[in-house]
């Protein structure tokens, strides 16, 4: 696939929404490196000025998070920035999708997996019914414990959803 000759073609055409987004490919691997979380990204980036492909670029991230949980995001979040002012939208959202979560991570506490994840998921809830056009449904959460197995998990919609089609199953069996 060779994007400049794509670009100078006017394939793909330079879109604002084009603009808007950090890389126009990028590949994260998460991982332990003794016992330290670690992030390594590659990237690719449009450059419109001289219509081509920049890359690849790599960066090395050791986040700063405590030793029990920690979460690292791309993309857009917006919505979920205020999360710590009760009178915010998202502060009264996460109480509802995520109320018992929410109040370990906000105090502290150590999060169990199932707990991380359902936070995560609430945020990123949260951003959709804030942002559709820029964040879609659906989401892969990676759990990394340090001295257990790792998993991946897709998850195709939103709590809420979720929820829903728990209640009319749950309805149906009656």
């Amino acid at each position: 696939m060779n994007i400049d000759k794509q670009m100078e073609s006017g394939a793909p055409k330079h879109t604002a929404s084009l603009d808007d987004q950090n890389s126009f490919v990028r590949y994260v691997v998460a991982g332990f490196e003794n016992r330290i979380p670690t992030i390594i990204q590659t990237y690719y980036k449009l450059d419109w000025d001289k219509n081509r492909l920049i890359g690849p670029k790599r960066e090395v991230q050791v986040p700063e998070w405590d030793k029990t949980f920690g979460f690292t995001y791309y993309g857009n979040i917006c919505a979920c920035s205020g999360v710590g002012r009760p009178e915010s939208y998202a502060h009264k959202r996460i109480l509802v999708l995520a109320p018992t979560a929410f109040k370990e991570w906000s105090t502290g506490q150590q999060l169990p997996p199932n707990h991380a994840v359902q936070l995560i998921r609430a945020w990123i809830d949260i951003e959709t019914e804030v942002e559709p056009a820029l964040v879609g449904l659906g989401s892969r959460i990676v759990v990394l414990p340090v001295d257990a197995d790792g998993s991946v998990t897709d998850y195709p919609d939103s709590l809420t959803v979720s929820r829903a089609a728990k209640q009319s199953k749950k309805h149906d069996h009656k």
